[in-house]
């Protein structure tokens, strides 16, 4: 009839640590329906299902002020001054941050402040309206790129020698007359092709072999939209006996493209040379092919943000990694990637107002410098009155900062004297999250036993109402008696707090 499932040395070794005070929810599920379900038992009939919704809901409800399920995170806080709610949070227990000795200062409210939603306006005060349209330029490709507004990296025509490489010591090296690698961007056949060709650099060496990485860009104006859909159709080319795939990237990105098309990675000019290899793409902003399937794919990413910008790029890059260095002069030498149908475009509900990320209430709030390093939000006209203030708010007479949760996107905002601290968020939450988290403390279970078995008689058709009142009566004290023994209280640490309020205070 033992409960205890490893032995002392199991227990002691693991991880598993503490976990005797608990539990299971199936635990509490499976001994309800053996005690209270069952023939000449008060429920003679009751579903498992209907017993673990309700041993769920009870959970729930006994999660929120009757068992220890405070949860705690401890987050540095950015530039932004914005943290995400934890993913189970369901309620805050208390916001505080840490200082260099390990004391939490706890932070208060700002019940005065919020971010509410900024409909964009034009100068008149008329509200800027959202529409379905297609903010890319010549995106079929149907002119040229010289008719249309786009612009593109300087074609590079590198001068490399032809094969083969020499024997003996210089086996790795490269002979023969020298050639030109030419690289084109074109448009052709209603489709953008761009192709390069290998060619060593940096001497002489097969190891050297390379290849440029070339962009072609847009600048688009996004002030008016908040999300905005992208697509396009492209061709990946297939790889070959001395290169891989192509790799072809669409996004938007708060940079254009370069003419740096270098494809070393080094030197004083390494962050320019990357540039169209991994342009500044916006977050999920982008899409990739480098399949190398050699047919035309569409794909398609919606619902992209843009709310926090008014000018962005739609930047195209393009660029073949090559494995080794092939001589020679003919089109095995080369490789062209296109792609088709451009396209950027709002396709949201038409008309609708264009809504500013950030308001103007929540700059001012996380721009404020306090004065005197007090949280007051004020402009001191009357600082200089000593003892002659009345109404100050003692929540904004400390120097700890102040908070304020944005239910509405799902993140916690602080004041600027919070920035770079490291905030503590304690928190609730309903004990469903996960499944080791689905436990009940052995101090409670006769709670969630009653909690139960009234739910059940309350739910059920001609149920005496005197039955289910005296469920209701005994759920209600043995959920008082479970918070009763969860208080944890001591009776020399109660003696100790009353022998610290006898203490005489030095005026």
């Amino acid at each position: 009839m033992g409960i205890l499932r490893q032995t002392q040395q199991q227990y002691y070794q693991g991880t598993d640590l503490g976990n005797y005070q608990f539990i299971t929810l199936e635990e509490v599920i499976n001994q309800f329906m053996v005690a209270y379900v069952g023939e000449e038992k008060l429920i003679n009939k009751a579903r498992k299902t209907d017993v673990q919704f309700h041993a769920m809901r009870g959970l729930q409800e006994l999660s929120f002020d009757t068992f220890k399920s405070t949860k705690a995170y401890e987050i540095k806080v950015p530039d932004s001054l914005q943290i995400m709610l934890p993913h189970d949070y369901v309620n805050y227990v208390k916001f505080s941050w840490s200082d260099s000795a390990g004391i939490e200062h706890v932070l208060y409210p700002a019940i005065k402040s919020s971010n509410p939603l900024a409909p964009a306006q034009q100068d008149d005060g008329d509200f800027v309206f959202q529409t379905d349209d297609e903010l890319v330029n010549n995106g079929d490709y149907s002119t040229s790129l010289s008719n249309s507004l786009w612009e593109k990296s300087t074609v590079t025509k590198d001068k490399t020698l032809t094969g083969p490489f020499d024997g003996g010591a210089n086996a790795d090296e490269a002979n023969g007359p020298e050639v030109t690698r030419d690289d084109r961007i074109e448009t052709s056949g209603g489709q953008l092709a761009v192709t390069t060709s290998n060619f060593l650099w940096r001497g002489r060496k097969q190891n050297n072999v390379a290849s440029r990485c070339y962009a072609v860009w847009q600048e688009i104006d996004v002030s008016k939209f908040t999300t905005l859909t992208m697509s396009a159709i492209a061709t990946s080319h297939a790889s070959g006996t001395i290169h891989g795939p192509g790799i072809i990237k669409f996004g938007l990105s708060t940079e254009p493209g370069t003419n740096s098309t270098n494809p070393y990675n080094s030197g004083p000019n390494a962050a320019l040379h990357q540039k169209n290899v991994n342009p500044a793409y916006i977050p999920g902003g982008f899409l990739e092919w480098s399949d190398g399937n050699a047919t035309a794919t569409s794909k398609t990413i919606d619902n992209v943000d843009v709310s926090n910008y008014t000018t962005l790029y739609v930047v195209l890059s393009f660029r073949t990694v090559w494995s080794q260095f092939g001589g020679g002069t003919g089109t095995e030498f080369e490789a062209t990637n296109f792609i088709d149908d451009v396209s950027v475009q709002f396709t949201g509900e038409p008309d609708s107002l264009k809504l500013d990320y950030e308001s103007e209430t929540w700059n001012s709030y996380k721009n404020h410098v306090s004065i005197d390093t007090i949280d007051k939000y004020d402009d001191g006209t009357y600082d200089l009155i000593v003892g002659e203030r009345y109404g100050l708010d003692p929540k904004h007479a400390q120097v700890n900062g102040s908070f304020y949760i944005d239910d509405l996107r799902g993140v916690v905002n602080f004041s600027s004297s919070v920035l770079g601290k490291n905030v503590i968020i304690k928190y609730i939450s309903d004990s469903l999250g996960t499944d080791s988290e689905m436990q009940v403390h052995k101090l409670a279970e006769e709670a969630m036993y009653r909690y139960i078995a009234h739910a059940i008689l309350a739910g059920k058709a001609n149920v005496p109402e005197y039955i289910v009142n005296r469920f209701k009566k005994e759920k209600f004290a043995a959920i008082r008696q479970a918070k009763l023994r969860l208080s944890n209280i001591k009776l020399e640490e109660i003696t100790q707090i009353l022998r610290g309020k006898s203490k005489r205070i030095k005026h």
